[in-house]
């Protein structure tokens, strides 16, 4: 297949899942491989390991020096959540739903619903690129402004800091975008859990929105742990 033609094919998938999901996963096949979800997911961890460079470096020197523990156990765990947190956070998200799932009668295998679930992150991640990339880019103008508020004082108020009305449009544009990808791949993962299980839609909402709940929960054991680790 030449490459140009590759290319559309994989720019209409793309507008398909993003528009179209419920779409996009009826007419994938019964049995899909997985490999194409595997390379989206090592790519998203490539892309991660690239964005967040600076800082594996850092805690790399910091291993590297002999950083007792805490330090060294922090800079470890650290290390391994921002190079292959999304593979791991595939694992979790297709367990946790195929196992909710199997309480609503669920009738796909683990393997499909496994290889569905990966689209359904790589939404997730690409709204979280767009919201560093806003963030980068208005991280100079926001600093700006935080040097013209601290100017003369020395210090920044909490009032200056709220009312300020650039730091305000920043912080309504960077929650917007968050709000907006949170609904998006909510609806995706819906999507992929009523075609991946075979289960009525409304299962599929309900199996959804337990397993976001299960997710939070695992984050807040991820924030007591590191938090154990620190102390």
């Amino acid at each position: 297949m030449p490459i140009d033609e590759m290319s559309g094919r994989l720019f209409r998938n793309l507008r398909k899942l993003l528009f179209h999901p419920f779409q996009f996963f009826e007419s994938m096949p019964e049995h899909p491989r997985l490999l194409p979800p595997l390379l989206l997911i090592l790519g998203i961890c490539l892309v991660r390991s690239v964005w967040y460079s600076q800082v594996l470096a850092d805690y790399m020197v910091r291993l590297l020096e002999g950083s007792s523990f805490p330090t060294g156990g922090f800079a470890l765990w650290s290390m391994v959540l921002l190079t292959i947190g999304p593979a791991i956070r595939w694992v979790l998200v297709a367990g946790i739903v195929f196992a909710i799932s199997a309480l609503l009668r669920g009738k796909g295998s683990f393997s499909q619903l496994f290889a569905y679930t990966a689209y359904g992150l790589l939404v997730g991640y690409m709204i979280s690129l767009i919201q560093a990339i806003f963030s980068v880019l208005a991280g100079r103008q926001i600093m700006h402004e935080v040097s013209r508020l601290m100017m003369g004082s020395g210090y920044l108020s909490f009032p200056n800091l709220a009312t300020d009305p650039t730091i305000a449009v920043f912080w309504m544009v960077f929650w917007l975008i968050g709000t907006i990808g949170f609904v998006w791949t909510f609806i995706v993962h819906v999507a992929a859990t009523q075609y991946g299980r075979y289960i009525p839609r409304t299962h599929a909402l309900l199996t959804v929105i337990l397993a976001f709940v299960c997710m939070y929960g695992v984050v807040w054991m991820q924030v007591l742990f590191v938090r154990h680790i620190i102390t």
